[in-house]
């Protein structure tokens, strides 16, 4: 028995997708899945964090947990990224990185994924606070 695979493209906001990767899902790989991957290198760091923001989980009730742990992902590639980033200060821009992924939301209640142009818009203002 074969399996079949299927081509995913993660997203990069205004440009071409970061990069493809086969999955064995036609409905592509899990939110989780794709974020750790968009966030597994730190070349072009701003298509990676505005792709890892567009990709982030809906809040869910069921789940209260997720989120803070979405954060930390976050928190934990813009530590490797900006090498004299202490952990305080990549955790107050993380937090900073959800509160307006928040209000994105709350702006948009269709429940629709962080739309690129907002994402790349956060994305922006986190990697400043790094420089």
């Amino acid at each position: 028995m074969s399996e079949e695979a299927y081509v995913q493209a993660l997203p990069a906001p205004g440009e071409a997708a970061l990069f493809e990767v086969l999955t064995s899902e036609p409905d592509g790989m899990s939110l989780p899945n794709a974020r750790g991957l968009v966030l597994d290198g730190h070349e072009a760091p701003h298509a990676r964090l505005s792709a890892a923001i567009m990709l982030l989980s809906h809040p869910d009730p069921a789940k209260p947990w997720l989120e803070r742990h979405e954060t930390q992902g976050t928190v934990e590639w813009l530590r490797w990224l900006g090498i004299d980033l202490s952990r305080a200060r990549a955790e107050e821009i993380g937090l900073e990185v959800l509160r307006l992924v928040r209000a994105a939301r709350e702006a948009d209640a269709s429940g629709s994924p962080i739309p690129p142009d907002i994402a790349d818009h956060i994305a922006s203002g986190a990697l400043r606070e790094i420089d």
